[in-house]
Formats: C-alpha cells, structure tokens, sequence
C-alpha cells in the first residue's frame, strides 16, 4: 500500500510503532501489516475547518505478474518492497518528488 497525505495530520499505528502523520508525508506499507491512520481531533466529528484527504494505492507483490520483480532492473525496487514489511515513512523533499 502506498500511502500519500494530502490534507490532515495524526498518529499513524503500524504494527509495534507509533509515528506522527502530517500532509506531504508519503508511507509504503506491506503487505499484511497492521495499520491504522487516527486524524487529529480537529478532523473529527463534522466539527473541522480542515477535511482530511490522501491517496492510496493497493497493490499485491504479484500484481505485475509473478516474475516481474526478478529482473535484474527491478532488484532496488523488490529490495524496497522487502523493506516495506515494517512500513516506511517518506518525508521532505523524497516525498514530493515520489
């Protein structure tokens, strides 16, 4: 799952850790990994000056077809996907760039 915060802010849950959210950060998550995105209560309730957004992308490892990560190319990408399993956090200028 690749997660881009468009507009809130909040505590992200994935697995043991605990991690401030805020708009441009950028989160890959792997499969099967507990998560949970809690807006600040300012997003909660209908009682918000600001509306909560981001864009989410599912995809399954195999979603390209079964051998498409054993290409030689996509090693670096099949490394981050390993990676991913305990969530990564993107932020700063990377995230606007991905």
């Amino acid at each position: 799952e690749l997660v881009h915060i468009t507009s809130s802010s909040g505590i992200l849950i994935v697995g043991h850790h605990i991690t401030r959210f805020q708009a441009g950060d950028v989160f890959l998550i792997g499969q099967k990994v507990s998560h949970v995105f809690r807006n600040d209560d300012m997003y909660k309730n209908g009682h918000l000056l600001q509306s909560a957004a981001s864009l989410d992308v599912h995809f399954g490892y195999d979603a390209f077809g079964p051998h498409f990560f054993e290409t030689p190319e996509l090693q670096p990408v099949k490394n981050l996907l390993k990676h991913s399993e305990r969530g990564i956090h993107i932020i700063g200028a990377t995230a606007k760039h991905t």
